[in-house]
């Protein structure tokens, strides 16, 4: 898992009401009994707001059906107050009988957030309106009959506790779960959640015992920070599970043994009929087939084939399974083996080229290697004094490059307890990011003075284009549609549009999750233009 703050959005859930009842819902609203069919009060929804103040991207407004919500003109001038337009975004279906129509559309070319919509716009009925006034961007999904013809879901009631019955695979499926990496941190009546669908789940089962206080900064946990909420919930959901998406068409769930029997127990909607019961448990050697060509967010599969979906859409992004002697896996069960593992692993490069992200470190558990930036669940909880021994002892694996020996070896005596186990996480970060921008810093300086191309997002340019404030940028290369002239004073090009004689080097900002279809691109689409090796300035 990772930090929330490094997600797209974040979600205000100011109602669980909607006019319709897919499967598979991330709210589950088909099955929502009439006393969890609420409205989120409006003093519930401006603490929401003001807690994401300082939140770095976007905020989203969703439900249910975020229209429905009798207050929603004043939820929409409580946004205005304390949030900029461009930050802000909704999802909704529109009311039933509403005259609506999308179009593509532009947003303004000053944005500070992006520079073309992620999607299609959609315009209102009236064209100056409340809705247009307060949402820099109106994401309307019809879920209208056409629309359950071709848009799909992942079936998340195949609930991976019950699926799977190997708990390491188990606990690595969770920990690298699509749906925390992409986006999700939300505020729903109940309080807040690190994931929309387990705040979903804690109200479906445990009436919001395990929400949060919503106050200023509360998305600024660190991933160790959330395991008790994910030990509570995770196990319930199939979003982390690699299966075939069911088209929203289909009137018949999917549901496992245990999570059925869960939600009949809760007296849950829709619990007798289009019912279908898969008892079965998952190999890693089928999960593993399952997840080459698995995209669950490509709702659209009619639209972009999954062979064809964005690299960052695929929903596992690490590997199950390793070869025998991979240098990068370790054991650290007993005191000779980490002291050999400390050994390797400060041999080993700290960053891995070109695009400088932590080489990884793994430990070996139950025959799964796991990763600690990465699987902290459930090897960080309070009551795990073994797992909380063998992510300290990763974390020093991680540590040990960045770390003078002298340092380090009173790193190694003071170690001890939880809480200095996870301070190591926080403390890893610290001293990486100072090494990955002095690594910058270096190659910022071989390009003083030069012409260079620039690509990539807003955020990581924001951070690292100061770095290279010497070099000379003749352009912005964006290859997506409705791109404007120019981005602060430079010229905006698309790369189809060059030539083998333009070709200069080229400096990519970016976040981690798009790198592999920014990576596919320079390599695929535009090999014609010898670009050369990029520079890689990647935001964790």
């Amino acid at each position: 898992m990772d930090y929330m703050h490094k997600t797209w959005s974040a979600l205000i859930d100011i109602t669980s009401v909607c006019p319709n009842t897919c499967i598979y819902c991330t709210r589950y609203t088909r099955h929502l009994r009439t006393d969890q069919r609420r409205h989120m009060p409006l003093d519930k929804i401006e603490a929401a707001i003001i807690a994401y103040k300082d939140w770095p991207s976007m905020v989203s407004i969703i439900g249910g059906e975020p229209l429905m919500h009798p207050q929603f003109a004043e939820v929409n001038a409580l946004l205005r107050r304390h949030l900029p337009q461009e930050k802000l975004n909704i999802f909704t279906s529109g009311l039933p009988g509403m005259k609506k129509r999308a179009i593509a559309s532009k947003p303004a070319v000053d944005s500070k957030y992006s520079w073309v919509p992620e999607y299609a716009w959609s315009e209102w009925p009236e064209g100056d309106c409340d809705m247009t006034r307060t949402y820099r961007t109106i994401r309307y999904n019809a879920h209208d009959a056409a629309q359950q013809e071709v848009c799909s879901h992942h079936p998340l009631t195949l609930a991976v506790g019950d699926a799977v019955q190997d708990e390491a695979l188990k606990w690595k499926l969770i920990n690298n779960c699509w749906v925390q990496r992409i986006w999700s941190p939300t505020v729903n009546i109940n309080g807040a959640y690190f994931c929309e669908v387990g705040a979903a789940i804690d109200r479906l089962l445990h009436d919001g015992a395990n929400a949060w206080p919503v106050e200023p900064g509360w998305w600024r946990r660190a991933p160790h920070e959330f395991q008790a909420q994910a030990s509570k919930l995770c196990a319930h959901c199939g979003m982390c599970l690699p299966m075939q998406r069911q088209r929203l068409g289909d009137t018949s769930e999917l549901f496992s043994t245990g999570l059925l029997k869960l939600f009949k127990d809760k007296k849950l909607r829709n619990m007798d009929t289009d019912i279908t019961v898969l008892d079965k448990r998952f190999s890693t050697a089928e999960i593993e087939t399952f997840a080459e060509r698995w995209y669950p967010s490509n709702y659209r599969e009619d639209l972009v084939e999954d062979d064809a979906a964005l690299s960052h859409l695929k929903g596992i992004d690490v590997p199950l399974s390793f070869a025998d002697g991979d240098p990068y896996v370790f054991k650290v069960d007993s005191d000779d083996d980490f002291k050999a593992a400390l050994r390797s692993a400060a041999a080993l490069p700290l960053a891995g080229e070109p695009h400088l992200l932590p080489a990884p470190r793994h430990f070996l558990y139950q025959g799964m290697a796991f990763d600690p930036l990465k699987d902290q669940y459930p090897f960080v909880l309070e009551d795990n004094a073994q797992g909380q021994e063998l992510y300290k002892r990763s974390m020093l694996l991680y540590l040990r490059p960045l770390l003078p020996e002298a340092d380090f070896e009173a790193f190694l005596a003071a170690a001890s307890g939880l809480k200095l186990s996870l301070r190591l996480y926080e403390l890893f970060w610290e001293l990486y990011g100072e090494h990955h921008r002095r690594i910058l810093r270096e190659k910022a300086a071989a390009l003083a003075g030069k012409e260079v191309y620039f690509w990539g997002c807003g955020a990581s340019y924001k951070k690292f284009a100061g770095l290279f404030a010497a070099a000379k940028p003749v352009a912005f290369l964006i290859d997506m549609p409705g791109y404007p002239a120019q981005v602060e004073g430079i010229p905006v090009i698309h790369p189809k549009d060059l030539t083998a004689d333009d070709a200069k080097p080229v400096i990519v900002f970016t976040r981690k999750c798009y790198l592999p279809s920014l990576v596919k691109n320079l390599e695929h689409k535009y090999a014609h233009v010898a670009l050369g090796a990029p520079v890689w300035a990647v935001l964790e």
